[in-house]
């Protein structure tokens, strides 16, 4: 049964006690009930709450939010085929998302079931429990998760995962990346019967082996009354403090920095980890700083656990909670260089309404603080827009196409989302590694209303057109949406499809081309009205298809273009010129599948230049594929930034200032932006920020747009 109250106010549903209220509140308590939800419909943004314990809300959310009352618990029958592969000692127990946790790990330790005794006395719920993937003392909840039973909002449909589809890590899991996609109904958690406790962490081992008797054997019990009698030492009860226990993560460091931390720092405490990193304890460093036990007006860090920051007063506002928890990280920072990560979700109260369905966990902010040197290493995620067309081919082939390095940002996502509605499936090993497989496409969905309304949104959607036309011989083009920097011609595109033989037309009401390739696309020799990035991917995606050979000269040969032939040619394409502008494609029948790692964003290589150019600071920026940066780095060096190549690395040392270059005649010096091989554009303004704190002169022109 759905039960819909607006103006709710959620006090007693986070464990902070802030006083806030949401627009609207609908509880649900069974499967079905999410079936009959529009989530369309909601009121935007959307928020789901399990028992509001790592939470923290900056005020009054204006949207929707969303809880489960599923409440079941059970052990599943040994006869049910989910224990296929189980040794004899495994049992299987299912519960509801909406159970409370600490209800799951007493159920189980009573009837002497191991595996989550560890667990004990964490607040919350089953299903935020598997979203957050929480752990205490050694264990996690993903190390005893069999499967997870959840509903995708976006097709409608209840789907059951494994662990190893569910991406869990360090207080991370797939879904904490999906935008709320995904809502858990249940868990099926795999626990033994075998004598198989965790002990080797903190002082679970000494405390739970003093509470037991001579010749008393140990049991699940017994070492969650030890778990929950340390937790009691040094963590408040909710009902008399607000908090949401430990507010930070442990920070994971490499162990070149680590060595460097402990040459300055030798009483450091710290856990070595499998991977050669090493995780140091957040309490520690907030303790050292002098924060345990302190109050700042109404919040306050909790006397017996410098974790945990309180609402001490019981009236604390969130800003006080947030400006702590600022005020704590700087301080750590400043004294050991680690910036502290919140392990609590914090809920602002303003979202753009444009995020769509992404709305759920778009809810990060910046605070930037000036007057602080950078040092150490930071390494550019994967490039947007290699990532963009790469996506799209997938859709040229029925076989499973693995791409990594992917960018979890909010084009690519929607993009991946919009694959998902056609029909591809879609899995996600790990952060920016997924697999598409588009065996199964939705003909009639890439006609419909809804998908060309998708695609006006999306300016990466254009590139959808070359794939489907070339596989399925007819699509709908719209006009691109994307970010508002002025007119986005699709001629080239267009004239490029017909050049293949498609014939178009407009549709007004949809604002949309309607290309259809007829009896198939031929090959021609067409030459490009301009040296169009995604113009020039769209033709090249439809011409690997396409009878006949294809020449395509003036065009685009950025590295992000020629990664999209080399992944092409790894499916069985048939391209020759890479990295020149004139291709020459062979069509074939059909493509296979393939593996195909992006490469780092050139644009935030870019940034992260000029970034410590700016804060006259010492920084390295790892992995950069310095083959395809092109100019970039001796722009930099034109306006006086030194850089140094290490490696793959670039290493940019500290300057106290920076003198621009003149030419060989003295004039003045010019940088202006061109088509590849020339200056990127997107990084004109990094450029000009920078050589404002130049000496000397520089001409900056942006001829590009």
């Amino acid at each position: 049964m759905i039960e819909e109250r607006h103006n709710f106010n959620l006090k007693a549903l986070n464990t902070f006690g802030m006083d806030v209220n949401c627009g609207v509140f609908i509880e649900y308590d069974n499967e079905e009930d999410l079936l009959n939800l529009d989530f369309n419909a909601l009121e935007k943004p959307v928020f789901h709450i399990g028992g509001g314990s790592n939470v923290l809300f900056s005020g009054d959310f204006p949207g929707t939010v969303l809880h489960s009352s599923i409440l079941y618990l059970e052990t599943l029958p040994e006869d049910s085929p989910e224990y296929a592969g189980l040794g004899e000692d495994a049992v299987l127990v299912a519960a509801g998302a909406g159970i409370k946790m600490d209800s799951i790990c007493k159920w189980a330790a009573d009837k002497g079931f191991w595996g989550i005794e560890n667990l004990s006395l964490i607040p919350g719920e089953a299903g935020a429990a598997a979203v957050q993937n929480i752990g205490a003392y050694g264990s996690e909840i993903s190390q005893a998760i069999h499967s997870v039973r959840c509903y995708d909002t976006a097709k409608r449909r209840f789907l059951t995962l494994r662990p190893e589809d569910c991406g869990y890590g360090y207080r991370d899991s797939f879904f904490k990346h999906q935008g709320g996609r995904y809502v858990i109904t249940g868990v099926i958690l795999a626990l033994s019967r075998a004598f198989s406790p965790q002990l080797g962490y903190g002082n679970v081992r000494q405390t739970a082996e003093a509470m037991l008797a001579p010749g008393e054997a140990l049991t699940p019990l017994k070492v969650r009354k030890a778990v929950i009698s340390i937790r009691n030492g040094k963590l408040p009860d909710p009902a008399d403090v607000g908090s949401a226990g430990s507010f930070f993560k442990n920070p994971v460091v490499s162990g070149e920095t680590f060595a460097a931390l402990l040459r300055n720092h030798g009483e450091l405490p710290y856990y070595d980890l499998p991977d050669g990193n090493v995780k140091i304890p957040a309490g520690w460093l907030v303790e050292q700083c002098g924060w345990k036990g302190r109050t700042v007006g109404n919040a306050g860090v909790y006397p017996k656990q410098a974790l945990v920051l309180t609402n001490a007063t019981g009236k604390a506002s969130p800003a006080e909670i947030i400006a702590l928890k600022d005020m704590i990280i700087k301080s750590v920072l400043d004294r050991f260089g680690i910036t502290l990560v919140p392990e609590v979700e914090i809920v602002y109260s303003q979202f753009p309404r444009h995020w769509g369905k992404y709305q759920y966990f778009m809810n990060d902010r910046f605070i930037v603080e000036g007057g602080h040197r950078l040092s150490g290493e930071i390494t550019p995620q994967g490039a947007k827009n290699e990532a963009l067309q790469v996506i799209c081919a997938t859709l040229l082939t029925e076989d499973e196409v693995r791409i990594s390095n992917i960018p979890e940002i909010l084009d690519i996502m929607n993009l991946i989302g919009l694959l998902e509605g056609m029909g591809v499936s879609v899995t996600r090993h790990a952060r920016g590694d997924f697999s598409f497989r588009a065996d199964h496409i939705d003909t009639a969905y890439i006609e419909s209303d809804e998908f060309v309304r998708k695609c006006a949104s999306l300016r990466g959607s254009v590139m959808l057109a070359g794939p489907i036309l070339a596989r399925f011989g007819k699509t709908w083009f719209p006009k691109p949406g994307g970010d508002r920097i002025g007119r986005r011609r699709v001629d080239t595109h267009i004239q490029g499809f017909a050049n293949l033989g498609a014939s178009h037309s407009y549709d007004s009401a949809r604002k949309a081309f309607l290309l259809d390739a007829g009896k198939g696309l031929k090959g021609s020799y067409m030459l490009l009205d301009e040296a169009s990035v995604t113009g020039t991917a769209n033709i090249l995606m439809a011409a690997v298809l396409a009878e006949g050979d294809t020449i395509i000269y003036n065009a685009a040969c950025e590295p992000y273009v020629q990664q999209l032939c080399r992944m092409l040619k790894k499916m069985g394409a048939k391209i020759d010129g890479v990295g020149s502008n004139l291709l020459r494609i062979t069509g074939v029948s059909s493509l296979s599948g393939a593996g195909h790692r992006v490469l780092p964003d050139m644009l935030e290589v870019g940034s992260f230049i000029g970034m410590a150019a700016m804060n006259r600071s010492s920084i390295t920026i790892k992995d950069v594929s310095h083959e395809n940066l092109g100019i970039i780095p001796e722009s930099f060096r034109r306006i006086g930034v030194n850089l140094e190549q290490r490696g793959d690395d670039i290493f940019i040392p500290e300057q106290e200032s920076y003198v621009i270059d003149s030419f060989m005649d003295g004039s003045i010096m010019t940088i202006a932006d061109a088509p590849w091989p020339g200056l990127t554009p997107d990084l004109l303004s990094v450029l000009l920020v920078v050589a404002t704190q130049c000496r000397g002169s520089v001409l900056i022109h942006q001829k590009m747009f």
